[in-house]
């Protein structure tokens, strides 16, 4: 028997036998978010643009919109390869690196399991308020301390930024502000706008997206 005319046949399963052994099992992960609610604020603010985005290790595996998917089980069960896994579930604008809510969570996932993943959406950063007072002339502090357990891995101590309407440092029409840190002072414009939908905003930035969290803003006399 010729051994030359078997070659092509066992350089085959050669090779067939390393693909076959790079290949993980895919398992079922089931992610169970305790609640999907906006609060007001990014109601007024994103509404119905609002999407969720669901990133498996830094890929994303999924993404919709928030009004659309909430009863939608099945999209927030996703297959993956067995393992080590970060899960990462954000909820956006229209704009998807401007991050709002979040969590983040290592898991292993196992073969031949319902891998279920508990998460909770919660903003980047809390704020020692709820609500901004702001007078004419007026001086208010607001200090905001970040969620360290939702910061992208490797980040420690992220500078925060202030913004009010998106405006970097806030102007002469709806309030200066003057960072330091954690820490911002709100100096009031000498003339309240007539309109009272404006926003706080406290964010810092991280693999080219924006965690952002915002609270109202409420000029008064």
């Amino acid at each position: 028997m010729n051994i030359k005319s078997f070659l092509p046949l066992l350089m085959f399963w050669g090779i067939f036998s390393i693909l076959s052994c790079g290949d993980k099992p895919i398992s079922e992960v089931d992610l169970n978010i305790l609640e999907i609610k906006l609060p007001s604020e990014l109601e007024f603010l994103i509404g119905d643009s609002a999407q969720i985005l669901i990133y498996g290790n830094g890929k994303l595996y999924k993404k919709g919109y928030l009004k659309i998917i909430r009863e939608q089980k099945d999209f927030f069960i996703i297959d993956v390869p067995i393992g080590e896994w970060k899960i990462d579930v954000f909820i956006t604008g229209p704009n998807e690196n401007v991050v709002y809510l979040l969590d983040r969570k290592k898991v292993n996932i196992r073969p031949d399991f319902k891998n279920t993943v508990e998460l909770e959406l919660q903003p980047p950063i809390k704020f020692d308020t709820k609500i901004v007072n702001i007078s004419p002339n007026s001086e208010v502090i607001v200090t905001a301390k970040v969620d360290n357990s939702r910061l992208p891995e490797g980040l420690n101590n992220p500078q925060i930024k202030w913004t009010i309407d998106n405006i970097e440092g806030g102007n002469s029409e709806l309030g200066i502000i003057i960072s330091n840190g954690n820490t911002a002072t709100i100096k009031g414009p000498p003339t309240l706008p007539s309109s009272q939908n404006h926003y706080l905003g406290a964010y810092y930035e991280a693999n080219s997206k924006k965690y952002i969290s915002v609270i109202k803003i409420n000029y008064v006399e």
